[in-house]
């Protein structure tokens, strides 16, 4: 069976495909995907407003509720001001909030100026690494903005005090590696922040506080 179209034909069933795509993507953006244990929405985090609403939309969500956020190499990527603002909304908006991230550091020596290279080439630039180019830096971020406690670990110190040290054997016995100034020049360039607002919140920050406190003792 051959279908011929003319032109004129092929031009109206793109732009049907097309407002078909597009209405698919609007609906995504105010969906949210909930069962009982698990809810997830697509939400634009520099607008804090329409986070919001996406939050009250979700069945039993409950902002008096100790509440932990885990942002994996996210606010990196947008400016500066616009993470403030989510932060100061998360400190003033929930009862005990606590705060997990992961993100890039050091960007001023010649691995950090390889790794800005690598993500500007690829469309997605770190936008507010200068601002807080440092373990220091990550943690007066939360200071200045008003968060009771936060504690920054580079990822050296997470691999070395927090990984029980049986684990670690029998993890770096499965593939032999002797790259290890590489390996401990980039776990350096990489950050946990551990940051909270509430005494309960500091509840779920406890247990790796602890084992670096301990592994500092021992030394």
């Amino acid at each position: 069976l051959s279908v011929l179209l003319t032109h004129d034909e092929v031009r109206e069933h793109a732009a049907v495909s097309r407002e078909a795509v597009l209405a698919t993507a609007q609906e995504l953006e105010t969906a949210v995907l909930q069962s009982d244990k698990y809810a997830l929405a697509c939400v634009d985090l520099r607008e804090v407003d329409d986070f919001q609403r996406t939050l009250e939309r979700v069945e039993g969500f409950d902002f008096a509720k100790p509440t932990l956020f885990i942002s994996e190499c996210v606010l990196c990527y947008v400016e500066p001001e616009e993470s403030g603002r989510l932060l100061r909304w998360i400190r003033d908006k929930f009862a005990a909030p606590a705060f997990v991230e992961y993100t890039q550091i050091l960007p001023n020596d010649p691995f950090g100026a390889t790794m800005l290279g690598h993500f500007r080439t690829r469309g997605c630039p770190l936008l507010s690494i200068q601002a807080f180019p440092d373990l220091d830096a990550q943690r007066k971020r939360f200071a200045d903005l008003g968060w009771s406690e936060a504690e920054v670990y580079d990822m050296n110190d997470i691999y070395y005090k927090c990984i029980d040290k049986e684990d670690l054997k029998r993890a770096e016995k499965l593939e032999i590696f002797d790259e290890f100034e590489e390996w401990h020049m980039m776990q350096g360039h990489y950050c946990i922040v551990l940051a909270k607002h509430d005494t309960t919140a500091g509840k779920l920050l406890s247990k790796v506080k602890l084992l670096l406190d301990s592994a500092e003792a021992a030394k």
